[in-house]
């Protein structure tokens, strides 16, 4: 099992995301969280690329299934998908990475979709490449975020370094 992503959240809990699922390591013991068909608030799938805590303290897990926002308190989650009949969702379901602006704006990169931009107000925006436009991202896939203290949002892509932009 392949380890991806490593959070420590404001209770000071380790969580592993992994190539096998969401692992909780506690005090108190060592706990894995599966996706469940048969419960739509578990995980949206058990391939978890990145994780992420809000300042809100929402933990934000990344999945090949779709962005979750998670529970800690009742271990479930919401799920964030791709869908392309509805305007306002994901432009993938394969979810690579988070990172938040100091506004609330949550970035979420994806393989293959774009760079999305979900605003405070659950508005969903996409910025995908284009060889017009210096300032695009480089690639439809991003594989890590991260957003700098001048709230420049910088991305890595799977063929090109990791590039600054500016915050949109």
């Amino acid at each position: 099992m392949q380890v991806s992503s490593i959070l420590q959240d404001d209770r000071g809990d380790i969580w592993l995301a992994t190539s096998g699922g969401l692992d909780h390591v506690t005090k108190e013991g060592f706990v894995s969280h599966l996706s469940d068909p048969a419960n739509p608030r578990s995980l949206s799938n058990d391939i978890v690329f990145d994780l992420f805590q809000d300042a809100g303290g929402v933990m934000w897990v990344a999945t090949f299934g779709g962005l979750n926002y998670w529970s800690r308190s009742e271990y479930l989650a919401e799920h964030v998908s791709a869908n392309q009949r509805i305007a306002n969702s994901l432009s993938s379901s394969a979810v690579t990475a988070i990172s938040e602006s100091s506004d609330g704006t949550v970035w979420v990169g994806t393989f293959g979709g774009s760079l999305n931009e979900i605003l405070p107000n659950g508005t969903i925006r996409h910025h995908r490449a284009d060889v017009d436009d210096p300032a695009s991202i480089p690639e439809d896939t991003v594989m890590s975020l991260f957003v700098d203290s001048k709230e420049r949002i910088w991305a890595q892509t799977p063929l090109t370094q990791c590039k600054a932009m500016a915050a949109y």
